[in-house]
């Protein structure tokens, strides 16, 4: 699983590893990329490092990309992701996992495409390479976070329902949570097992109850499996 700094788990040690290996796909998000996005990687891009330029973000070359090898399809996710050691060695040893990295470098958000296309794809014992465009396995699902399973918690400006307060301060189009973000934190409706952002300079109360409630819940759990083991002896 990959983390940043800004985030904190929404359920504990133990569910997070129960998903893991309960789940029959790898926890990584894959939907269909969105037409109005296919700029993103159909055309070189470039990053000014000019003060005033830097955070605004790619820019496009003008210069077509070739077509993505072996006739793949590019798919949308998460840079997040839980996934198994198998699917590591795939990532890092595979020579289609090389020639893909080196494709998506110079497109727009390639964190966003380049596993969520690659988890999607295998070789064959000819060495023919194969891409799965099954929209069951990796299916969206209704709400504010598509698709169904990224694992983290996130809110995007432009997709926060009408009347939805971020409770900190939104920072580069993310809300960083606050307090009053806490019940549908806790209420967790989509399994989710981490969240982001979070500043502990600006508002501490949210990472503390998230903590609290953290460490009860564990706490609980040990007391229950300890009476169990006491009944059965």
């Amino acid at each position: 699983m990959n983390l940043a700094g800004t985030e904190f788990p929404l359920v504990n040690n133990r569910d997070m590893v129960k998903a893991m290996i309960e789940s029959p796909f790898e926890l990584v998000g894959s939907i269909p990329t969105d037409p109005k996005f296919y700029y993103r990687h159909e055309f070189t891009q470039y990053l000014s490092l000019e003060k005033e330029l830097i955070y605004k973000g790619p820019m496009s070359t003008g210069i077509r990309k070739q077509p993505l090898p072996y006739g793949l399809t590019v798919y949308k996710g998460s840079k997040n992701m839980a996934v198994s050691r198998s699917f590591v060695d795939f990532i890092i040893n595979s020579e289609l996992s090389k020639q893909l990295k080196i494709w998506f470098l110079d497109t727009w958000a390639p964190d966003e495409h380049y596993i969520p296309t690659l988890v999607r794809t295998s070789v064959d014992f000819h060495n023919h390479v194969l891409q799965d465009h099954d929209l069951s396995k990796f299916r969206a699902k209704e709400g504010v976070i598509a698709p169904e399973l990224v694992i983290r918690y996130t809110i995007f400006e432009e997709a926060a329902p009408d009347g939805w307060i971020c409770g900190g301060r939104w920072q580069r189009w993310l809300c960083v949570f606050g307090f009053l973000n806490i019940p549908e934190l806790y209420a967790n409706h989509q399994n989710h097992m981490i969240a982001n952002k979070f500043d502990i300079s600006m508002d501490p109360i949210a990472i503390q109850c998230l903590e609290e409630k953290l460490v009860n819940a564990t706490k609980k759990l040990t007391i229950r499996n300890q009476r169990s083991k006491d009944k059965n002896l």
